[in-house]
């Protein structure tokens, strides 16, 4: 059994001002295919399992989640954080919940709300595979098979065996090109296949702390409804730290998927001029958001509705 888990706690600072604290990116139409990006994520678990997912979100955005929710005529498990802790404390809640709900023998395919995935049989296929082959009782990571020298995105360094060698930050462009060439580094995806049983334990090992804080504050939680629990405030004592720096680094119990599908974090102006449609002067257009972005020397331009409203970085 897969039980999709969705991270849609991202704010998406980099792509102010369309990305706000009240309405952030994973509640807007990115791609401009009628779907936001959240529901898109959702959209994408469907297809690999039929479980419930799980999804974990600020309680200032429950009403975003509800209201996709509702618009696709499904149903999932809300885990409300009271404040921002980053994804090793809410994936470490969210297993604890999938445990209590599906037991520990299934797996819990990671998501964040606001990538870009394309070719959903691709991706399907790839996971069924990734929790199919007998290593299934590990960390399974999805690492992209880099197509230029991104500096935008950290690397995940591999050997022959797809044992993980080692983790690396983003990278300058030279380096990134040595990547590149190399073909034993590829892009960290944020997406992962956890069993629930080797998560747990291997956060208990690792992650100590953090899983005493996480398992006070969810047993503390607050149910809210049927299908919404809150965690309690003691969740602000979780430390503010990724699953890759918790957990990840530290863990030997790990594998890697090599994924040659379409992939995007869509972090940043430039990753959407290159993903949106072009006009023949050569300006990026998203007619869902009325959006254009404008190239020039410094950066990008945006338009909305025809008019100016921000200079903003690649």
């Amino acid at each position: 059994m897969i039980v999709p888990l969705i991270l849609a706690g991202g704010i998406g600072s980099r792509l102010k001002p369309i990305s706000t604290s009240e309405r952030p990116k994973p509640f807007h139409d990115f791609i401009g295919d009628g779907k936001t990006l959240f529901e898109a994520t959702v959209i994408r678990a469907q297809q690999v399992s039929p479980v419930t997912p799980i999804v974990v979100v600020s309680k200032h955005h429950l009403n975003w989640v509800r209201a996709s929710l509702e618009k696709l005529s499904i149903t999932a498990h809300i885990l409300l954080e009271p404040c921002g802790r980053n994804t090793a404390p809410a994936i470490t809640c969210a297993a604890l919940m999938a445990r209590e709900l599906y037991g520990e023998v299934p797996a819990l395919l990671t998501l964040a709300a606001d990538h870009h995935i394309g070719e959903i049989d691709y991706f399907a296929r790839k996971i069924c595979e990734a929790h199919s082959k007998e290593q299934n009782k590990k960390l399974t990571l999805f690492g992209v098979q880099p197509t230029y020298p991104e500096t935008g995105y950290g690397y995940i360094q591999t050997d022959e065996s797809n044992h993980v060698v080692a983790f690396h930050e983003k990278p300058d462009p030279s380096t990134a090109q040595c990547y590149l060439d190399s073909g034993d580094y590829l892009w960290n995806s944020g997406f992962f296949l956890f069993p629930i049983s080797t998560l747990l334990h291997e956060l208990q090992h690792h992650a100590p702390e953090l899983m005493k804080v996480c398992i006070t504050s969810y047993t503390a939680r607050q149910s809210i409804s049927m299908h919404i629990q809150m965690l309690a405030n003691s969740f602000q004592d979780a430390a503010n730290i990724s699953i890759d720096h918790a957990l990840l680094e530290c863990s030997k119990n790990l594998t890697i998927c090599r994924y040659q599908g379409i992939w995007s974090d869509l972090g940043t102006w430039k990753s959407l001029y290159h993903l949106w449609p072009k006009k023949s002067n050569g300006n990026a257009i998203n007619n869902a958001l009325n959006l254009e972005i404008i190239p020039y020397d410094k950066g990008f331009k945006l338009l909305k509705n025809e008019s100016f409203i921000a200079d903003v970085q690649g």
